[in-house]
């Protein structure tokens, strides 16, 4: 598929716009007259001139609700395609919208085609998405985002998965910024692509994102955590303290790391909490130390009617645990 037929397909089924302002105008490169002309100097006009896809989805899924993107899905789909020029036609489609979603799909196909494409149309095309993933043009991206205009703008997602998937450790210090933003997509995008990162860097910017306790990237940051690095979640947990408005979840996180540590937020909670107070209920129970027996005893008298129940077998199985320490 050469370029002019891709832009005259995506002209025709979806109308143009100029979100970006482009560096050339969509109506020039349509013009037969200029369609076998190289393509402009910024050759980052993937991304600016054509408005694909009217609504993507953000980087990361947030809650149960989910909404339909026929189009959106429509192309991740092609990204499977055997024939590479539909492919390359769905990367550059993605691209344009800049759908942060499928990022990491956008990119190893890209890297794929790069060995699988042979005119120069096409290569012509696929070096002007390139030119999009490049650090200057990621960094361009997220110093023309203005959150008071766009919060949680997709645009910015796709930049800061891609400064992840792309590998711009230099970049880091700057998604480490948006994770704790006050933004929740930005949040979590950010945090998720810090996953993407290895190294005592990376691990010490997710510790900051469960201390910077922003929901729910704390809790996504803690998973990833435990997984590379427990030492240092557990030691930043206790280094900093209980949080006044996150001690549950403060317990919980160490709870699940195995440490005692857990015991007194657990015990002080677990009253206030639903969804989780049988996890909560089974690390009491599981971690107790002598130390906690004014709060293990005095437990049943701290949550709610009816918790009180469960509370009691915590209580009774906890001091045998001791009896059998004990002995």
């Amino acid at each position: 598929m050469k370029l002019a037929p891709i832009l005259t397909l995506l002209a025709s089924s979806w109308g143009c716009s100029q979100p970006h302002a482009p560096a050339v105008s969509p109506e020039a490169l349509l013009d037969p007259a200029l369609q076998d002309q190289p393509l402009p100097e910024d050759a980052a006009w993937a991304g600016r001139m054509l408005s694909v896809l009217p609504r993507v989805r953000n980087a990361v899924q947030f809650s149960d609700a989910l909404s339909a993107h026929p189009e959106e899905d429509r192309c991740e789909q092609d990204l499977d395609a055997q024939d590479p020029e539909v492919r390359l036609r769905a990367v550059f489609q993605l691209v344009q919208a800049r759908a942060p979603r499928s990022a990491q799909r956008q990119w190893d196909t890209w890297n794929d085609l790069r060995d699988e494409l042979s005119n120069a149309e096409d290569l012509k095309v696929h070096a002007a998405l390139g030119e999009d993933f490049a650090s200057r043009s990621l960094v361009q991206t997220l110093d023309n985002f203005e959150p008071d205009v766009a919060a949680g703008g997709t645009d910015a997602q796709w930049a800061i998965r891609m400064i992840g998937v792309t590998g711009r450790t230099e970049l880091l210090g700057r998604v480490a910024a948006y994770a704790t933003s006050s933004d929740l997509h930005l949040s979590l995008t950010a945090g998720r692509t810090l996953e993407d990162f290895k190294g005592a860097a990376a691990n010490e910017a997710l510790l900051g994102c469960v201390q910077a306790w922003r929901y729910d990237t704390f809790l996504r940051a803690a998973r990833a955590l435990q997984v590379r690095d427990a030492e240092l979640l557990e030691a930043g947990l206790i280094r900093m303290g209980p949080p006044d408005d996150r001690r549950a979840w403060y317990g919980i996180l160490l709870g699940r790391l195995g440490s005692a540590h857990a015991v007194s937020s657990l015990c002080e909670e677990v009253g206030s909490m639903s969804r989780v107070d049988a996890e909560m209920f089974a690390m009491i129970e599981a971690l107790a130390q002598p130390e906690h027996r004014e709060l293990i005893e005095g437990l049943p008298d701290q949550v709610r009617d009816g918790q009180r129940e469960r509370a009691e077998q915590v209580v009774a199985a906890v001091r045998n645990r001791w009896s059998d320490e004990s002995r």
